[in-house]
């Protein structure tokens, strides 16, 4: 076999060698061996592997601990040699039997699916999830980490059950901490399949299943062409989660910019906010204030959280701002809450439910193909579900 290894994922181990313990060496060095021959493996029997000599000179460490690694990785069942030869061979692949997906919340169970202002988002990834795994002859459940962001250890040692149990895993996103290194060592994990829902992973190895933001910004500008507005302004959070090598659709300046520069839409006629997703009242309402006196006051917000627009709506209210006769607000996700605001929320709708049986689906097909960067991602389109805060633009307002 001609295994050509990834220099920016040699580079990633020798960071983490640099900062683990030195007992951990060869277990790094074993996970990301197993991880590249897995994802290069022809599906023959007793493929040929490079020598430890040069293992070592390709990831730059010592040829002892490649040799350690190897024979763990012999004892695994995943390499082995002939008595008395030198060359090694990658033994068939053996696939977890479990016909289990499991599923990584950023709480636990019972409060991640409390009533809530985000039920409608959880509650939809989730049935999309349960009813295709059952379909597809899937069981679903819950994967609970270590709570502590901090205790790889305890992690590692979990590992190998987790690749005993479950077909593959799906990510529900980060759990809210500032730095999560269990997290990352989860989605550094190559042996089991792994998808994330509403968001990209910085790991060619895990799939993910969004939206299309292109779609979504280009079905906004042609929209608000069509009713005569020229001012938009973006409500969006600024965050997504970088220190898990997360990305979030459309909640970045760069990436909300170029979608609009795609549709058309020209620069010099964007405000923006950054905003979190429960912003203070009293500080939204300062900026929109501050906006609406502006000369090129925008004529219709869009809000990338339903929360916001919610909020929004409401200042605007208490401005003596009518909604949309003055002033079209936009909202992303179409929760409940949406048809029963006044006015109701115009919105796209997140396919929730069709992002979770989306999981499913690729979970699925990473198991019996393996994972094909061509099938990675999967971006799905929402439409655009007119109500009653987006109007016709008047020029005399």
């Amino acid at each position: 076999m001609d295994f050509i290894m990834d220099e920016q994922k040699i580079e990633q181990l020798r960071r983490r060698l640099a900062q683990c313990r030195r007992n951990d060496t060869v277990t790094e060095i074993c996970h990301f061996l197993h991880g590249c021959w897995r994802n290069h493996s022809s599906g023959k029997i007793d493929d040929r592997i490079p020598s430890v000599r040069r293992i070592a000179e390709q990831l730059g460490v010592a040829r002892q601990s490649v040799e350690k690694a190897y024979r763990k990785l012999e004892d695994s069942g995943i390499i082995n040699r002939k008595e008395g030869s030198r060359i090694w061979h990658l033994c068939r692949a053996v696939k977890s039997p479990s016909r289990c997906i499991g599923f990584i919340l950023p709480t636990p169970f019972l409060n991640y699916f409390a009533q809530g202002s985000a039920y409608d988002v959880r509650f939809g990834l989730f049935a999309g999830i349960t009813e295709r795994a059952a379909e597809l002859g899937y069981s679903v459940r819950p994967v609970y980490l270590p709570e502590d962001p901090e205790d790889v250890d305890e992690l590692e040692k979990m590992l190998p059950r987790l690749y005993s149990e479950f077909a593959g895993l799906i990510h529900f996103g980060e759990r809210g901490y500032s730095c999560d290194p269990v997290l990352n060592r989860i989605f550094d994990f190559q042996e089991l399949p792994q998808v994330s829902m509403g968001c990209e992973v910085n790991r060619p190895w895990i799939g993910s299943v969004t939206f299309d933001g292109n779609f979504v910004m280009r079905t906004l500008v042609n929209t608000l062409r069509e009713l005569g507005h020229t001012n938009l302004c973006v409500l969006y959070p600024g965050d997504s989660a970088e220190n898990y090598g997360l990305r979030y659709t459309l909640c970045e300046k760069e990436e909300i910019h170029r979608a609009l520069e795609k549709s058309g839409f020209r620069k010099e006629r964007l405000t923006e906010i950054v905003t979190t997703t429960n912003p203070e009242r009293e500080l939204l309402s300062l900026r929109v204030k501050e906006l609406l006196n502006r000369t090129n006051a925008p004529t219709a917000f869009w809000c990338r959280s339903e929360e916001v627009a919610f909020l929004l709506i409401e200042c605007l209210q208490k401005q003596g701002v009518r909604v949309p006769e003055e002033c079209s607000v936009v909202g992303f996700d179409d929760v409940s809450f949406a048809t029963t605001c006044k006015p109701e929320l115009t919105t796209f709708h997140y396919p929730l439910f069709d992002i979770g049986a989306a999981a499913v689906e690729k979970i699925d097909d990473f198991v019996r193909n393996g994972i094909r960067s061509e099938y990675r991602v999967t971006r799905l389109l929402p439409p655009l579900i007119m109500r009653k805060t987006l109007g016709t633009h008047n020029q005399k307002h």
